[in-house]
């Protein structure tokens, strides 16, 4: 049994500014240097599936190619196509599976998200974590959702399952290119053991405090 408290202070999830034209829009140009750091969020998985790209491809005309434009358009669209649910064992689906997909489970959506920013040049990484956002609920899991790299903004979040971007109400407990390298839970076992199902229970709490400043914040438990 664990349980912690979490202070989380980004209420404005815009709170930034884009650096350089080349960030402005996509394909977002980052410094070599940069793009050596950020090769795991920039590659893509195979075999690519065509419908991704041109979904992507979609997204960034009517977007008019502006990079939070088209993050913001990304997000809502994959969010109205799909209707999200509970799936507490297995890999995500790939991109494009899930992109034909109606019923899904978030990591799948945070991975189709992934995988569209990369096809138009923007690093990306799976996230796996909390959030308070359905604290109403009797029955609560892991949420999966994904972020960008922006140039001025750093890591931002974007989660396709809620058609929003990510805020106080998100906490991130793990983060990599690859959804496998943050999953909630892996392992393995040896012997002729039979592996049964993990079962786990989460209770995720919003605490409202007063505030002695303008900046916002809200606990989680």
């Amino acid at each position: 049994r664990t349980e912690f408290e979490v202070e989380t202070l980004r209420v404005n999830p815009f709170d930034y500014l884009l650096l350089g034209e080349g960030s402005m829009r996509v394909p977002v140009e980052y410094p070599p240097e940069l793009r050596m750091s950020l090769a795991s969020a920039l590659s893509r998985s195979e075999p690519r599936a065509r419908a991704v790209d041109e979904f992507a491809s979609r997204m960034a005309e009517r977007s008019g190619r502006r990079t939070t434009e088209f993050l913001t358009l990304l997000t809502e669209e994959i969010h109205a196509r799909h209707r999200v649910v509970v799936r507490e064992h297995g890999d995500p689906l790939p991109p494009g599976e899930t992109l034909a997909t109606q019923q899904v489970a978030c990591r799948d959506l945070a991975v189709l998200f992934a995988d569209c920013c990369r096809s138009v040049g923007i690093a990306s990484r799976f996230v796996s974590g909390y959030t308070a956002s359905d604290s109403g609920a009797d029955e609560h899991h892991m949420h999966a959702w994904a972020e960008v790299y922006l140039p001025g903004g750093g890591w931002r979040g974007y989660d396709p399952s809620l058609g929003l971007a990510t805020a106080d109400r998100h906490i991130a407990v793990a983060a990599a290119g690859v959804a496998s390298r943050a999953a909630p839970t892996t392992g393995t076992f040896r012997g002729d053991a039979t592996a049964g199902p993990l079962a786990v229970e989460i209770a995720v709490h919003a605490l409202e405090h007063a505030l002695t400043s303008s900046a916002g914040s809200s606990s989680q438990q």
